[in-house]
């Protein structure tokens, strides 16, 4: 019986817990910031990829 409440009071694990829900927290929160901002991103950087390809001719060998 002792050791049931030793193992109940014991909280050095509770830490550990803590970090891995603030981890998932966060995870969460960057793929909802991917899937909300994503698409505008992409079509940023698609656009300064075509206005560089316009000011840069490609010269093949």
């Amino acid at each position: 019986m002792k050791l049931l409440q030793k193992l109940w009071n014991d909280e050095s694990g509770q830490g550990l817990v803590e970090y891995g829900l603030l981890v998932i927290l966060i995870v969460g929160v960057v793929v909802a910031a991917l899937l909300l901002f994503g698409p505008s991103v992409a079509n940023l950087f698609g656009g300064l990829e075509s206005k560089i390809n316009e000011q840069v001719p490609v010269t093949t060998p």
